[in-house]
């Protein structure tokens, strides 16, 4: 794999680290919807694992200024945004 470089590089990080820290968002949004949910229907459990969720979330958990120009931490974002979502339908 080669390291992120050239003249595109800053501009496809920055895209990187803004698509995490939005995917981080739309976590957070379920989570609040989700306790809202529990608080008047029971069902604690789906709150604590999105909590979990957003505790290891790729937006601060994975770099994007080494290795793919975050492109790892995007896919990662992706998939945190799927996992909770199918949380949250599932109820």
């Amino acid at each position: 794999m080669f390291a992120c470089s050239g003249p595109t590089a800053p501009y496809v990080t920055a895209q990187s680290i803004r698509t995490g820290e939005i995917h981080a968002a739309v976590l957070g949004v379920l989570l609040v919807v989700s306790v809202a949910i529990a608080v008047t229907y029971g069902k604690r459990i789906i709150p604590l694992a999105l909590l979990a969720l957003l505790a290891v979330h790729p937006a601060w958990t994975i770099s994007a200024t080494r290795g793919d120009c975050g492109f790892y931490k995007v896919d990662m974002s992706w998939a945190c945004t799927c996992v909770a979502s199918y949380f949250e339908c599932r109820r």
